[in-house]
């Protein structure tokens, strides 16, 4: 085993996106938005990234730990169906018919829990269970920050089953299993709208877009579906600027004198690769260092424009600035 073949396992786990597949439903699939499901099964899982193969991976470590050490007396990986479409329960408490889902998270994600796909997935293997008959069962999310264990005392939810709540779900599974039959995508639900969840909004306490909106909102979607994250960013930007200006003296003097050091030392070829510069409570330290670059000005000198041409892209590039609208 060598350092390339270690890669080349690393990216054809990540290819086939952790396993998953399109053609495998699973009850943990399920989703508030039926055109979610249905996109999500015919346009295929995206490749895993390491940040979400390292969400999972915790999720795994704290899950072990939870079987080994404290959920003894419950069934591990629990096996339910629902219209032939199969789901595994994290822990599940036979004594108390208890539906039990862990999730990693962080600390900074409690203030926005729980989530609605979760609430979701614990509702639907609750509705499982009682079509095989058993009676009442109960559903609860143990939230676990990893940064931060000792708040999943706080994190703890509980998942309530109605009877229209139940429909919904049947409906949401009925809508999975035909969307790997159907060519047309189900139609947008009423009271769905570009602009709020679950298309759009906020998740976790930053901005959300839907990674199939444009599919149902169009190429140019994303024009109008910023309005009230534009209004909630543009705030924190009010506040923001109003800070750095309280400091833009003292930025602007820093900027200048820095510049000056840096281009006394850069001009200065007695002044060897580190100086340092020393008061009585501080010292900065200069490290002149050198960069190989292409000069663009000195090669058309010398051959011209027309020989540079290929080579020549034009990037685009956006500028933004942020302006209050005045009454």
């Amino acid at each position: 085993m060598n350092k390339e073949q270690i890669r080349e396992r690393l990216m054809e786990f990540f290819n086939k996106g952790n396993g998953s597949s399109s053609g495998k439903l699973k009850l943990s699939q399920i989703h508030p938005c039926p055109r979610y499901q249905w996109f999500s099964l015919n346009e295929g899982n995206k490749p895993s990234n390491l940040e979400t193969l390292g969400h999972y991976l915790k999720g795994l470590v704290w899950e072990d730990w939870l079987r080994r050490e404290i959920f003894v007396d419950a069934e591990y990986q629990r096996e339910v169906r629902l219209m032939g479409v199969r789901g595994f329960i994290d822990f599940f408490f036979p004594e108390t018919s208890t539906v039990l889902e862990v999730k990693a998270t962080n600390s900074s994600s409690v203030p926005f829990l729980p989530d609605l796909q979760h609430i979701y997935q614990v509702a639907t293997y609750m509705l499982a269970l009682k079509e095989e008959g058993v009676r009442e069962p109960k559903g609860l999310i143990l939230y676990i920050p990893v940064d931060k264990p000792s708040l999943m005392l706080e994190t703890i939810w509980e998942v309530e089953l109605e009877e229209e709540f139940e429909l919904m779900l049947m409906e949401r599974v009925r809508e999975m299993i035909e969307a790997t039959k159907r060519e047309v995508e189900p139609n947008i639900p009423d009271g769905f709208r570009p602009e709020s969840e679950p298309c759009s909004g906020s998740r976790y306490g930053k901005p959300f877009i839907c990674p199939f909106h444009q599919f149902c909102w169009g190429e140019d979607s994303i024009s109008i579906i910023a309005g009230e994250i534009v209004d909630e960013l543009g705030d924190w930007v009010e506040v923001y600027e109003e800070i750095v200006g309280m400091f833009g003296p003292f930025m602007e003097r820093r900027k200048w004198f820095e510049g000056k050091l840096k281009d006394w030392m850069k001009g200065n070829e007695n002044s060897g690769k580190t100086v340092e510069m020393r008061g009585k409570r501080w010292r900065l330290i200069l490290v002149k260092g050198f960069r190989e670059e292409v000069d663009l000005k000195g090669m058309r000198e010398v051959f011209g424009d027309e020989p540079l041409k290929p080579f020549i892209k034009k990037i685009p590039f956006v500028r933004l600035k942020w302006e209050k609208i005045e009454d």
